[in-house]
């Protein structure tokens, strides 16, 4: 006799050291600078902290996500200069017209060709600044991105002292960082050009002030629809090693994130008469007491893992995961150390169906402790609701409550994903009474069994192949006596 059985969700294989490390993809749809400054800070902090990477090159590391910070950014900084030269560009124009004004009105009564020439005569020793100033402009974003490198390595270099991992505020404390340097720079190459227009007329701007106030600056690094062509979206640009694709941010959300650096930045620097007391890295932010301190130290409370639902059109679907083939931690070398007990996934328990879903949602799983890895699953929709989730790979890994036992779980329901085919009406398989028809299994029923982790539903057939059986597992005993544990290996 031979045994075939449906694909088993494994359990994410060995972890390798590109595991968890997070990729940005391209989206045709938005800007995503923020979330690819995420992904390369997420990266290379968790790099660095690994213990085990107790060969790792730090000053050649830092020169590499120096680079890919800088080339993330070569776009932003070119629409802050572009923003910056189409704010200047009417400026200039406008006050070449009050020279004309003004002379004019300096020579009320006098000949128009005498007019003519006192208003060449006043704007021509405009020429050489304008001229200067533009050129200044025209080559203003190159010099930012060449000294971009340096920045960033610079920031890098002051932050891996405090920072253990990157929350949102860290990230968002970096760019703020970076955006007083590029400020810097651009004040100390356009003011000195602009002085010429400040003594001519009424010239009003204040570069920093722009830089850090004008939302505009934002919404011009968008990527959003160009000519009115309708883009394919895709649902998430997100992918991370080991652990799939995940729940990246909206166009909206990303601005938000800028802007809110941008804002750190101009209270660092007292720009535009704001409060001036914000510090960097864990220090202060804000003295008003509404910004928080970012804690960028270790996580020490990983809590359950959870899962999320993204895409797919709908709202609203919300579940908790199951935990299974719960593993002792022997590693008293763990950076985590709260952590005593690792699990796989083997199961999510809706909680909320939610609404609206015309296409299957993506579903990722995550912990607070970014310790989990290897848990894939697919969510099955009903009528636009989600009804439930099929385990494709368990994982490993995943952290539990300290004190959290051992449990039996029950199959709920079972979805053929594919009948096989040869089988034979005796083939049998641990927990399920089959229906074969015509060789293919045409229907499941569940018995009153329980496992003790999560089932592989092998079908011992010595002539069928091919049946594809998703179980749906639940921790609630059905309502009958349960008269048999199955021992699943581990």
């Amino acid at each position: 006799m031979t045994t075939t059985s449906a694909p088993k969700p494994d359990n994410g294989g060995q972890l390798t050291t590109t595991t968890g490390t997070a990729v940005t993809l391209a989206d045709p749809c938005k800007n995503n600078f923020f979330d690819i400054a995420e992904a390369h800070l997420e990266n290379f902090f968790n790099k660095v902290t690994n213990a085990a990477n107790v060969i790792l090159n730090l000053p050649n590391e830092i020169k590499r996500i120096s680079r890919l910070l800088t080339g993330a950014a070569s776009g932003y900084i070119g629409s802050i200069t572009e923003q910056l030269t189409g704010k200047i560009t009417p400026i200039i124009s406008r006050g070449l017209t009050d020279i004309a004004n003004s002379v004019e009105k300096l020579l009320t009564g006098k000949s128009v060709t005498e007019v003519i020439k006192k208003t060449t005569e006043e704007q021509d020793k405009l020429k050489g600044p304008i001229k200067e100033l533009f050129a200044g402009l025209e080559c203003l974003a190159s010099k930012v991105i060449d000294a971009a490198e340096k920045i960033f390595s610079d920031i890098i270099n002051d932050a891996i002292k405090t920072v253990l991992n990157v929350p949102v505020c860290a990230v968002t404390q970096i760019l703020s960082e970076f955006n007083n340097k590029v400020a810097n720079i651009i004040d100390s190459v356009v003011e000195p050009l602009l002085g010429p227009f400040r003594k001519a007329f009424d010239f009003v701007l204040n570069v920093k002030d722009f830089i850090f106030g004008s939302i505009d600056v934002i919404k011009k690094v968008s990527n959003l629809f160009k000519c009115g062509e309708k883009q394919k979206c895709p649902t998430s640009s997100k992918y991370i090693i080991d652990k799939g694709l995940v729940k990246d941010r909206g166009e909206e959300e990303q601005k938000g994130f800028l802007q809110q650096a941008l804002t750190q930045g101009s209270l660092s620097q007292g720009v535009s008469n704001l409060i001036s007391d914000t510090e960097l890295f864990g220090i202060k932010l804000n003295a008003s007491g509404s910004s928080p301190l970012c804690y960028t130290g270790n996580v020490l409370q990983c809590g359950m893992p959870k899962v999320e639902f993204f895409g797919g059109g709908g709202t609203g679907a919300a579940g908790r995961v199951i935990l299974g083939n719960f593993v002792n931690e022997l590693d008293t070398e763990d950076i985590i150390g709260s952590v005593q007990r690792t699990a796989s996934i083997i199961g999510v328990e809706i909680d909320n169906p939610g609404s609206g879903y015309e296409d299957t949602p993506f579903i990722t799983f995550s912990d607070n402790c970014d310790k989990g890895y290897g848990a894939y699953g697919r969510a099955v929709i009903e009528g636009g609701r989600v009804t439930s989730i099929l385990i494709t790979s368990i994982g490993e890994n995943y952290p539990t409550e300290t004190d959290q036992q051992d449990e039996v779980f029950y199959i709920d329901d079972v979805i053929i994903e594919n009948p096989g085919t040869n089988y034979d009406e005796d083939d049998t398989v641990e927990g399920l009474e089959l229906t074969i028809s015509n060789g293919r299994v045409t229907a499941v029923g569940i018995k009153d069994v329980a496992f003790n982790g999560y089932p592989d539903l092998n079908i011992n057939s010595s002539t069928g192949y091919g049946a594809i059986l998703r179980p749906v597992m639940r921790i609630v005993p059905p309502q009958k006596e349960v008269v048999q544990v199955i021992d699943c290996v581990r």
